[in-house]
């Protein structure tokens, strides 16, 4: 049996057991966001995110190219 099986196979059971989980631990006392609706709301790291690329690539230095030789056979 593949991997893929045994992952559909006891997808149900896994998720029943991450619910009952959740549940005890207090994580379902509270509505959850979706995934696509923190992202679409914009999260504090995004803005970090950006601004550490625009820093990066405004710092970065032209590259000097170089001719590699290739062994011959």
């Amino acid at each position: 049996m593949s991997n893929m099986s045994n992952t559909k196979k006891y997808e149900s059971i896994i998720r029943e057991i991450h619910e009952e989980w959740a549940v005890k631990n207090g994580y379902r006392e509270k509505p959850q966001a979706s995934s696509s609706m923190r992202r679409a709301k914009g999260h504090p790291n995004d803005i970090l995110d950006s601004k550490n690329s625009e820093h990066f690539v405004e710092s970065a230095k032209p590259q000097a190219t170089s001719v590699k030789r290739q062994a011959s056979s």
